[in-house]
C-alpha cells in the first residue's frame, strides 16, 4: 500500500473552486508525484483525512471526483486503486452541424476522418464521438449547447478536439479545466492550445507564385471582413500593386452552395471593373468553385487573360478542366500534429509549441 507525503500543499479558500475539488486535486498530485502506478493501492480513507486536513464529507466527495475522473478505482472490500485512466475513455470532436452537412465544407470532415485514424494508431481502445451543436447567434455556445459536462459523459471524457474557436467555447473551458480534460482547437486560438493553417503563408506563396508568372497587379476574393494575413504578407511584395476595388470579402453562409453562389457573382461583378488585375488569389477552395465557374461562364482564357492561385486540401480537386495552381493544406498533417499535442497534453507535458500553424505547399496547375 502506498503513503501519502507528510506535507501535502494546503486547502486555500478560492472564490469559485469548492474544498473537495482542491482535496482531489490533492491527492491527483500525490498520484503523479510519487509516480504511483496503475493498480497501486492507495491509502486508506482514514489516513487521507488525517493527512490532508479535510473533513470526512470532503474526502469521500473528493474521491468520488477521481472516480468520475477515471484517475481512482474504488472496490468493495478490495480498497481504492489507481486507474489508467488513459486506457479507455471517449475522445470527443466537436463541430457546428452546419459543418458536417453531406456535400457541405469538405475540410472539416477530410480532418475529423483523419483524427479518428491518428489516435486510433496511438490508442485503439479511445472511443472517438462527434458532438454536433447549433452555432450560436451570439458568438458564445451556452453550456447546453454541447453535452461534455454531463456526468456520465464527463467521466468517460478524456480529451477534446474543435472546430469551434475558443471564444465560442468560453462557457465550457472551466468545467473541462476543473475535470482535467484537455482542449485543442483545430482553428486559430490565442488561450487554448491549437493546431491550424498559416494563411499567411497562403498569400506569400500565392503573391510569389504570381509574380514569378510575370504579375504587377493583383486582386484578392477572401471570407471575412478584413483579410489581416494578406496585409501582413504584403510588405514582401512592394513592387505588386493592389486596389481596394480589387480585395473582396464575403461573408461566412451556412451552406458550401450559398458560398459557392456568393463567390459566383462576386467575380461577375468583379470582371466587370473598367480596369481589372492580371492576376487573382483566391482564398477559400469553396469559393473557387464559384469563381471557376464565373470564369467558364464569361469565356476567360486561364492564364492567358487572368492569372489565378487559389487555397486548396489535399486530396479535394478544385472544379476545372485543368490543375488549378493552388496552396495545399493537408488535413491529414493537421490531424497528425493536433493527436501529438493532444498525446502531450494527456501525458501532462507541454508540447514544444502552444499554437501550431502549418504553412502551405504550392503546387504549380496550368492557371499561372
Amino acid at each position: 500500500m502506498k503513503t501519502l507525503s507528510t506535507n501535502p500543499r494546503s486547502i486555500a479558500r478560492k472564490t469559485g473552486v469548492t474544498v473537495y475539488s482542491q482535496v482531489a486535486d490533492i491527492i491527483a498530485d500525490q498520484i503523479k508525484s510519487n509516480g504511483w502506478k496503475a493498480g497501486d493501492v492507495i491509502p486508506p480513507y482514514r489516513e487521507l483525512v488525517t493527512l490532508i486536513g479535510a473533513s470526512d464529507g470532503t474526502v469521500r466527495r473528493a474521491l468520488g471526483i477521481l472516480e468520475e475522473r477515471g484517475e481512482i478505482e474504488r472496490g468493495q472490500g478490495r480498497g481504492t486503486f489507481v486507474k489508467d485512466r488513459l486506457a479507455v475513455g471517449e475522445v470527443a470532436v466537436l463541430a457546428w452541424s452546419d459543418m458536417m452537412r453531406p456535400n457541405n465544407f469538405p475540410c472539416y470532415g477530410m480532418v475529423a476522418s483523419a483524427l479518428v485514424k491518428a489516435l486510433a494508431i496511438r490508442n485503439p481502445a479511445w472511443r472517438v464521438k462527434m458532438h454536433m451543436g447549433q452555432e450560436p447567434v451570439g458568438g458564445v455556445a451556452s453550456i447546453g449547447t454541447f453535452d461534455l459536462l454531463e456526468p456520465d459523459v464527463l467521466k468517460r471524457l478524456r480529451a477534446v478536439f474543435s472546430f469551434p474557436n475558443a471564444r465560442q467555447l468560453e462557457n465550457l473551458m472551466p468545467g473541462l479545466k476543473a475535470a482535467k480534460v484537455p482542449v485543442v482547437i483545430l482553428t486559430e486560438s490565442d488561450t487554448e492550445y491549437s493546431v491550424c493553417i498559416d494563411r499567411r503563408s497562403l498569400y506569400s506563396l500565392a503573391l510569389a507564385e504570381l509574380r514569378a508568372s510575370g504579375c504587377r497587379r493583383f486582386g484578392v476574393i477572401y471570407l471575412g471582413r478584413s483579410p489581416s494575413d494578406l496585409v501582413r504578407a504584403m510588405p514582401e511584395f512592394p513592387d505588386l500593386e493592389t486596389r481596394p476595388e480589387w480585395l473582396i470579402g464575403l461573408d461566412a453562409y451556412p451552406t458550401a452552395s450559398a458560398l459557392e453562389q456568393a463567390a459566383y457573382s462576386s467575380f461577375m461583378k468583379f470582371w466587370e471593373q473598367p480596369e481589372r488585375p492580371d492576376g487573382l488569389v483566391v482564398a477559400d477552395d469553396i469559393c473557387c468553385g464559384g469563381i471557376l465557374r464565373a470564369i467558364s461562364h464569361l469565356g476567360i482564357r486561364l492564364p492567358d487573360m487572368l492569372r489565378l492561385v487559389s487555397h486548396a486540401n489535399h486530396g479535394h480537386d478544385l472544379p476545372y478542366h485543368q490543375p488549378v495552381t493552388r496552396v495545399e493544406f493537408d488535413p491529414e498533417e493537421i490531424a497528425d500534429r493536433a493527436a501529438e499535442m493532444m498525446t502531450a497534453l494527456l501525458h501532462g507535458r507541454n508540447p514544444n509549441v502552444r499554437h501550431v500553424c502549418l504553412p502551405g505547399k504550392l503546387v504549380k496547375g496550368g492557371t499561372t
